[in-house]
């Protein structure tokens, strides 16, 4: 559990000042050598929205059988104690959900409407299946089974408008989030399909503030349910919406939270916990600017979002990313001074969304990865970067992120630049390639893994870890640890210049 630091953080400014009295301020002092490149923020529209609309229409055909998912297994008890066990450690990434077991779950028939209204040389096949008490939930099929002229789309029963499932044909892949208890599918191909097989059912749940699962009103504790009411623990979050210029430090340009939190995203991944269980993850994302591509969706996260280990020891791959889904705007409307608030899933699904990922580049040594994704409706800002830290201008950086997958919340943070400290090294993140800072407003939690560290200047240096605790003179002090972008430039920086 993190702690708040309190205005004994003068404390840590002190000695920074005192270490650093000697110094030419004027000169440059990272780990990286002089700052060699920069760019700003730059501002895009795009009216690009969710392929929602389909060349035909089940409007009017019959419904098929429905197939329901049975109650919980051993197996999912286990996944949900694991789970839990990560979260309650406050392990990176926050994790969310389980692949269930399905091993009962028969291979759905598909209803075949023949011919199709607008191609008559093709098939409409449609598949329904139930997962009761679910709020969102992921399926995987195995495409290879597919013709190649295969189209998938999702939709609820309970609505005719068809999402478009841009899928690959390679590989078993999981669909965007479907959000409700119940999907239908409905495939068209010029080949007769009569039965799908879904191979896995990743449910996904709400969360309280300390990453226990959320099911009807009670909270998974310790391997039962409880009621919400005895979920206790609150964190010294702060709502990034109540932050405006008047009353944020350091800073040089306006409107410049409102910036930050247009460039942020949720990111909602599947990874795997311990080599045994397909999990779902929560982490955050920043869109940061192309020089060569202004207009592109080119997201700076944490490699440890999709790649096992803490620290991570192996590089994400673009299997990994497949399946990245990047919400949007995901921030209160208003102030809310008890901090950031979670969207039921109705909110979220109301969200702009990116649907999708190309991995570009990803670095395991200093934790980070770039990928490209789909343009999401709207007026959205793409943060500038800079290579390298500066002690006058990079004292004092900010952050916005998604902690605890909740709404954006907003920190103040102090960079250590003081190289003799090496208090976070044994955790496996070395000077080298990270550094450290201390917080002064608001906090990070799990959910956060990822969120960029952003200059006074709107630039983004760095990318978020995880956090560590270190003692000095009897006070104990809670650290976030970033990767740094210099660090990280030769993996993806091609695609930025």
């Amino acid at each position: 559990m993190r702690i708040k630091l309190t205005p004994s953080w003068t404390i840590l400014l002190t000695i920074f000042l005192l270490n650093t009295a000697c110094r030419s301020l004027d000169q440059p002092k990272n780990h990286s050598g002089k700052i060699k490149n920069y760019t700003d923020a730059i501002t895009t529209t795009s009216l690009q929205t969710m392929e929602s609309n389909a060349a035909f229409s089940i409007e009017g055909l019959p419904r098929p059988v429905t197939f329901t998912l049975g109650d919980m297994t051993t197996k999912d008890y286990d996944a949900m104690i694991a789970i839990t066990k990560h979260n309650e450690r406050k392990e990176v990434p926050l994790l969310s959900g389980f692949s269930r077991d399905i091993q009962l779950l028969p291979p759905l028939s598909l209803l075949n409407v023949r011919p199709d209204p607008s191609v008559n040389d093709k098939e409409i096949m449609l598949a329904k299946l139930d997962v009761p008490g679910a709020e969102m939930f992921r399926v995987q099929i195995n495409f290879l089974e597919f013709p190649a002229d295969s189209e998938v789309y999702l939709t609820s029963p309970t609505k005719n408008n068809l999402i478009r499932w841009s899928h690959s044909e390679a590989h078993l892949e999981w669909s965007p989030i479907i959000f409700g208890d119940s999907i239908l599918l409905a495939i068209r191909s010029s080949k007769k399909i009569d039965k799908l097989n879904i191979t896995g059912v990743l449910q996904i749940f709400p969360l309280t503030a300390n990453g226990n699962i959320v099911k009807g009103g009670k909270a998974f504790i310790k391997g039962r349910w409880e009621s919400l009411a005895a979920v206790s623990g609150t964190r010294p979050l702060v709502d990034s919406t109540c932050k405006t210029d008047e009353n944020t430090r350091y800073r040089t340009s306006p409107n410049f939270v409102r910036q930050i939190e247009s460039a942020t995203g949720l990111l909602a991944t599947v990874t795997s916990l311990d080599n045994v269980f397909t999990v779902s993850g929560f982490c955050t994302g920043t869109r940061v600017a192309s020089l060569s591509d202004p207009q592109g969706y080119y997201i700076l996260t944490a490699n440890h979002c999709y790649s096992s280990g803490n620290p991570p020891q192996t590089n994400a791959t673009n299997a990994d990313l497949a399946t990245t889904q990047v919400f949007w705007d995901y921030r209160t409307t208003t102030c809310n001074a008890s901090g950031p608030i979670q969207f039921s899933s109705a909110e979220l699904m109301s969200l702009p969304q990116s649907v999708g990922a190309t991995l570009l580049g990803a670095r395991f040594e200093s934790d980070a990865v770039l990928f490209r994704t789909t343009p999401a409706p709207g007026t959205r800002v793409a943060l500038g970067w800079q290579l390298g830290l500066q002690l006058t201008n990079d004292a004092f950086v900010h952050r916005v992120s998604h902690p605890n997958a909740y709404s954006t919340g907003y920190s103040l943070q102090l960079i250590d630049h003081i190289e003799t400290l090496t208090y976070c090294e044994s955790l496996g993140t070395p000077r080298a390639e990270y550094f450290n800072s201390s917080l002064l407003e608001g906090e990070t939690s799990p959910g956060s893994s990822g969120s960029s560290v952003v200059t006074q200047n709107l630039r983004v240096v760095g990318q978020l870890y995880g956090s560590c605790k270190w003692s000095k003179n009897g006070h104990t002090w809670t650290t976030d640890v970033d990767g740094e972008l210099s660090r990280s430039w030769p993996a993806f920086g091609r695609f930025l210049e």
